[in-house]
């Protein structure tokens, strides 16, 4: 898994630094869950409402706001539960996301092995933004661990 960010074109930067690196990566991974959502018409607004999400997608939203207020091992902790809660439909990219923003938070945190190793895990499942994975502000800390 190669994190360096060399490969960035001059128009990604400028992208990346207008939209800014910390938004682009919390709306990339919300972006995630829309799409992984299709057809579905059940809220996510219950989500935050209750301590316990009861799916995947609500899980990973718990944590992304937990992540948002700087809360890594809160967030990690939702992150975990979403992984061991049964899947059900359509919910491969959720599974992404949830080790995705694991990797983030391991980072973080400074646990750049397991924060490797938990965005090892979403490329595996099939999370394929590479350019994202380059450019996220918060994975920084691996690239640096990779070397």
């Amino acid at each position: 898994l190669n994190l360096n960010a060399d490969e960035y074109s001059d128009q990604d930067k400028m992208k990346a630094s207008a939209v800014g690196l910390e938004q682009l990566h919390l709306s990339q991974r919300r972006r995630i869950l829309r799409v992984s959502a299709g057809s579905s018409s059940s809220s996510s607004t219950s989500a935050f409402l209750s301590p316990k999400a009861t799916t995947i997608r609500a899980a990973v939203e718990e944590g992304l706001k937990q992540y948002e207020k700087g809360e890594y091992v809160a967030a990690l902790s939702m992150f975990e539960a979403a992984l061991s809660l049964p899947p059900k439909q359509n919910e491969k990219a959720e599974k992404q996301a949830a080790y995705y923003d694991m990797a983030c938070c391991y980072a973080k945190l400074k646990r750049a092995d397991e924060g490797l190793n938990a965005l090892r895990q979403a490329v595996e499942m099939g999370y394929d933004e590479a350019k994202q994975i380059l450019k996220d502000a918060d994975l920084a800390p691996l690239r640096k661990a990779e070397g």
